[in-house]
């Protein structure tokens, strides 16, 4: 809706009323087509296919009635009877073949296939029911009542039940079709309804949201002006006016807005002008007593920092000394703890190959021990053999004895000397163990050393950094002292900055005395004006700084130099007071005063040194 705001109020109620008005005429003129397709679709369905079925069960109706009227003749038989009853059934098929012949040309004209078939086909045994009722007919008129009796009995009905099958599915086809169209117009009515009602919806929310909208644009403008000239008779200048559009509203608060940055231009730029410069007069008598006080706090602090720098130079100068004899025994003790690490590593390699011997020594007890077993078990079979050769094998027997005492004997030692050897290898292997760690160990200390000595390394330099320092601070006391010449003279150019400042006061102060302004409004213009901090800026420093310490642009002389005798741009303030003079004595018609638009647009040479300051 941003884009009501271009237009004006007139157009922008024109085109709601059209846009309501074109909605109302796109809904009744669907209304009105919908239903006349409705009343066209209801008239098809009832003239061509309701009345049609009506007339289809009368085509029964009428094929039942010559029935009858034929089973009469044959059972009367009576020549007055049967020419009565032929009249009659030749009357109603006329009737029935009319009828028939409206509903071909209907059913031709259709785009049901299925309807044509069945009609055919009832049309195949309608040929043939009227063949049998022709051929009865002819019977009956010439009087062979025997032979019309049979062909009533016989041939008739089967003809009359074909073609009344067909009739019924033509009648059924009928009906299903009309009971369709029935629900297709109710279908139609639904759908129309629905969408009338949904177009009236959207209708009703559309110009709902027209009207919120239109509302909204005109009202809120309005508020918003309302408000603008209630602040403006309570002299609040700082209202803000949010101006959007370019209708009539929009062009008015613009130019309300245009009209109150005007006035807060010419009233702020006035009293905040007087007021920084009030209180930049004040900051600057606040300033050089400061500034006095400083410079003699700054003499006494550079004959102490004197002193200390002598001492801090003898300080600098032994720890020096101590750091290199440091760094020498740093390191000795590096190669000692070198060589200690290759000792250890050499024990570790010692008593790794100890521990593979005492394996091997493990391995060659275990095959012995093998041996023996074995030795014990070839005599216990000698002994076997012995026993059975008997006194021949006496004296085997013994020697087999003997030799299996012996194999005992030998797996006995063979296990004590095993486990002598295993209890060694793992003491072996325990050593081997402890060695690594004092490898390890000795690592560490080596590490440590090195460190130690980079260490050492680095405090040389930085006492070597010390020394260049001292240097640097010694050049910075020697520059100290110039600032403090120049602070001597940044106080003679403050008193000359303050003359300048109040002669410019007593201009802005009549140029002001022009106007009447709440003093809500004056406090509110010093608090929020910007056009202060230019000079509040240059005398705040002065007034908070700590006394003692640096003053950053006095560093060099010639910065200093350049710094008092560069030239100053005017403040905003002062700009705009230059300018709001100027105004009021073009309105008055009297010649602007050479010494107020000095004292404002052109400060002294004084007033350039303090901003400079």
């Amino acid at each position: 809706m941003g884009g009501w705001k271009h237009f004006g109020i007139g157009a922008r109620l024109a085109a709601a009323f059209a846009a309501m008005v074109a909605l109302l005429a796109v809904v009744a003129g669907f209304g009105v087509i919908a239903l006349g397709d409705m009343n066209a679709s209801m008239r098809t369905t009832v003239e061509q296919r309701l009345l049609k079925v009506m007339e289809l069960d009368g085509v029964k109706e009428g094929a039942q009635a010559i029935g009858i009227m034929v089973r009469d003749a044959v059972l009367t038989e009576d020549p007055a009877v049967v020419q009565q009853n032929v009249g009659r059934v030749n009357e109603r098929r006329k009737q029935m073949s009319a009828t028939l012949d409206d509903l071909s040309r209907l059913i031709a004209a259709s785009d049901n296939p299925g309807l044509k078939q069945v009609f055919d086909e009832l049309g195949k045994h309608r040929a043939a029911y009227n063949t049998q009722l022709d051929q009865l007919l002819t019977q009956l008129q010439a009087g062979e009542f025997v032979a019309a009796r049979a062909g009533l009995i016989v041939t008739l009905p089967a003809a009359q039940a074909a073609y009344f099958e067909r009739l019924d599915t033509l009648i059924a086809s009928g009906r299903k079709m009309a009971t369709e169209a029935v629900q297709q117009a109710q279908a139609d009515y639904l759908f129309t309804r629905n969408l009338l009602l949904a177009l009236g919806a959207v209708s009703a929310l559309l110009a709902v949201g027209l009207a919120v909208a239109i509302t909204r644009s005109i009202a809120g403008p309005a508020r918003q002006a309302l408000a603008a000239a209630e602040a403006l008779a309570q002299g609040d200048l700082a209202f803000a006016i949010r101006a959007k559009g370019d209708d009539e509203m929009g062009r008015m608060l613009k130019a309300m807005q245009r009209a109150f940055a005007e006035l807060s231009v010419l009233v702020r730029g006035i009293q905040g002008a007087s007021g920084a410069i009030d209180g930049a007069t004040r900051e600057i008598a606040k300033g050089n007593t400061d500034l006095s006080q400083r410079t003699e706090e700054q003499a006494a602090s550079l004959e102490q920092t004197a002193a200390s720098m002598e001492q801090l130079t003898s300080t600098v100068r032994q720890n020096a000394d101590n750091a290199r004899q440091a760094n020498q025994l740093a390191v000795n003790a590096s190669a000692v703890a070198a060589e200690g690490g290759r000792t250890v590593r050499s024990v570790v390699e010692t008593m790794q190959g100890i521990s593979q011997s005492s394996a091997k020594v493990a391995e060659i007890i275990g095959v012995i021990e093998g041996i023996a077993f074995q030795t014990n078990i070839l005599a216990l079979n000698a002994a076997v053999e012995a026993a059975r050769a008997g006194e021949q094998g006496r004296g085997f027997s013994v020697v087999a004895a003997e030799v299996r005492s012996l194999a005992q004997r030998s797996a006995a030692a063979a296990k004590e000397i095993g486990e002598l050897i295993n209890r060694s290898v793992e003491q072996v292997e325990v050593g081997a163990r402890q060695v690594e760690q004092a490898g390890g160990t000795m690592d560490g200390i080596v590490e440590a050393v090195r460190r130690v000595t980079d260490i050492m390394g680095e405090i040389s330099a930085a006492s070597a950094e010390q020394s260049t320092g001292i240097e640097q601070v010694n050049r910075a006391i020697a520059q100290m002292e110039s600032v403090t010449q120049q602070n001597a003279a940044l106080v003679e150019q403050a008193a000359a900055a303050a003359e300048s400042l109040q002669q410019q006061a007593a201009g802005l102060v009549q140029d002001a005395a022009k106007f009447r302004v709440e003093e809500a409004t004056v406090a509110l213009s010093r608090a929020t004006d910007p056009a202060r901090e230019p000079m509040l800026a240059v005398a705040a420093p002065i007034a908070k700084a700590a006394p003692g310490a640096k003053v950053a642009s006095a560093a060099s002389p010639a910065s200093l130099r350049a710094a008092t005798t560069a030239p100053t741009p005017k403040t905003p303030a002062v700009s705009r007071a230059d300018d709001a003079a100027a105004a009021g004595a073009k309105s008055r018609g009297t010649p602007v005063r050479p010494a107020a638009l000095a004292a404002a647009g052109a400060p002294a040479a004084g007033a350039d040194d303090w901003q400079s300051f």
